[in-house]
């Protein structure tokens, strides 16, 4: 069983298909961090034996030792061949996952990758999840957080809350016209971006852009 996992990471397909054929379990876990065949095949980025893996009955939401399945994995390295391989297969696209409870998409916006986060949307990912442990803040205002515009049309078009707010009851707005990004603030504004929202203190996006000093966008 543990020749598995050193199979996977040097790429030998032909000995791991005969392997599994022979009994071994295409989801043993590693003793150091329980990592997967399928999660270290996925971080050696070989689609062909994630595939392999995958046809071979391999758990494709089995997680490791710090709660992260391969799907969620994937979105976090940038992986986006592998991220289509796992959800043309079924992969869970909403399953919470440590650290900080992210799901897959959220994974995807931290990694400012546009594609895999369509790929997850398309595949059901809930456009209005949250990352409740950092500040409640939405998949939506975690992209306007990271710059990310195209992420953030993205999000908008898959019919992403515009003014869901975190723990202090801001919106995205709130982030955009503070960090004075003028294309941002446009696109929140076009797509009904509420100008009149209070945060818990009774601050607006207007007062954040003008503490800030963004004249231009005021």
């Amino acid at each position: 069983q543990t020749l598995l996992p050193w199979m996977v990471r040097a790429g030998k397909k032909a000995i791991l298909r005969i392997l599994v054929d022979k009994g071994a379990n295409p989801s043993i876990k590693d003793e150091g961090r329980g990592y997967t065949p399928l999660i270290v095949a996925l971080q050696h980025g070989n689609e062909a034996i994630v595939s392999l893996l995958i046809d071979k009955g391999a758990n494709i939401d089995l997680k490791d030792d710090y709660g992260m399945s391969p799907i969620a994995t994937a979105a976090r390295e940038g992986k986006e061949a592998i991220a289509r391989v796992l959800t043309d297969n079924n992969a869970s696209v909403n399953d919470k996952s440590r650290p900080h409870r992210q799901m897959p998409l959220l994974w995807a916006i931290a990694s400012g990758s546009e594609a895999i986060a369509s790929l997850l949307l398309n595949a059901g990912a809930d456009v209005n999840i949250d990352s409740r442990e950092c500040r409640g803040m939405s998949a939506l205002t975690c992209a306007v957080d990271a710059g990310h515009e195209a992420v953030v049309r993205l999000l908008l078009d898959h019919g992403a809350d515009v003014n869901a707010t975190d723990v202090w009851a801001r919106t995205p707005l709130f982030l955009a016209a503070g960090g004075g990004d003028e294309a941002m603030t446009l696109l929140l504004l076009e797509r009904g971006a509420s100008v009149s929202a209070r945060d818990w203190d009774g601050v607006s996006p207007l007062d954040m852009a003008d503490r800030g000093g963004r004249d231009g966008l005021i």
